[in-house]
């Protein structure tokens, strides 16, 4: 970055080292490996030499283009005012350069990330990339997607963590308003919120952890199979929130001043029938799902099946 915002700023480092970083930022990151491993073995040191040598050119490019991009008027008015050329830099080049600066730093960790996993690929070593290889040499299909899962979220907590970082480094950056939603989104996010998607946590947790362990126990595990049991189990699960939502409000428990309550009813989006009607149809969807898991697993499931049932519906009505 700092060689970035010296390049953007002086002609002559522009001149003579620009040609140089362009040139060396075309050449395939991935050519460099043969060579870095030469240098530096299979070990840690070789594969964070690799993401440095990788990552550089691709900040260096960026933030030395976003500071050719600043409008030279900024300059003027600077210099009108009497800033000398570091007063400058502080005051014009380094603020109107953070846009760029927060987009290589950005930029730069989704590559690296790529790179580091790629390499690993290659070179071998402890890592998630080597993990994700080696599953893949053995047809260890749910090892490999175990891996796969791990590289996105930590790209995704990653990008969080930076995006946090963005709103900090520009405080001046104005705040995008969402879209208004149209009517057919509205309408989407009242049958959802009607659900209470909040609470489902306590629901797709035991479906994970029970998947893993028979994932752990058996060769062959059916995807299928984990994506109706999560559908089933939620669908009940809804269903419990919809008609506890219909019979508190029966009941005259849930009022609007009452934290924890669903609220559909409350604010009038949809009327008590339809809420109960709502509710009744999520437990048939489940049940037909249930029915199906009889069908391969046997009576055990239905006797479990009812029973939710009937505990889910049982809970307030």
């Amino acid at each position: 970055m700092l060689l970035g915002l010296w390049l953007g700023a002086s002609r002559w480092a522009r001149a003579l080292f620009s040609p140089l970083a362009e040139a060396l930022y075309a050449i395939p990151k991935i050519a460099i490996l043969p060579l870095v491993l030469f240098i530096y073995g299979t070990g840690e040191e070789a594969m964070v030499r690799m993401v440095a040598l990788s990552v550089f050119f691709l900040m260096l490019l960026s933030v030395y283009k976003g500071v050719l991009q600043i409008d030279p008027w900024h300059y003027e008015v600077a210099r009108a005012f009497g800033a000398g050329r570091w007063q400058a830099f502080w005051s014009v080049t380094l603020p109107a350069s953070m846009p760029a600066i927060v987009t290589s730093l950005q930029l730069g960790m989704g590559f690296a990330l790529v790179v580091i996993v790629g390499s690993e690929f290659l070179a071998g070593g402890s890592g998630v990339g080597s993990f994700i290889w080696e599953a893949r040499q053995g047809f260890r299909v749910v090892e490999m997607f175990a891996g796969l899962v791990v590289v996105g979220v930590m790209g995704y907590a990653l990008a969080l963590i930076l995006a946090r970082a963005g709103t900090l480094l520009l405080p001046w950056q104005p705040v995008k308003a969402p879209p208004p939603a149209t009517q057919l989104q509205a309408a989407a996010g009242k049958y959802w919120r009607a659900l209470r998607p909040w609470s489902f946590a306590a629901t797709y947790v035991p479906v994970l952890v029970g998947s893993a362990v028979a994932a752990h126990q058996v060769e062959r595990f059916d995807f299928v199979h984990f994506l109706l049991a999560l559908m089933g189990a939620l669908t009940f699960h809804a269903g419990t929130n919809l008609t506890n939502d219909y019979y508190d409000y029966i009941k005259g428990t849930d009022q609007v001043q009452k934290m924890g309550i669903g609220g559909s009813i409350q604010r009038g989006d949809f009327t008590p029938r339809f809420v109960l009607g709502y509710g009744l149809a999520c437990f048939a969807l489940g049940a037909l799902i249930g029915l199906y898991f009889v069908s391969q697993a046997g009576p055990f499931i239905l006797v479990l099946g009812v029973a939710s049932l009937l505990a889910g519906f049982l809970y307030t009505a």
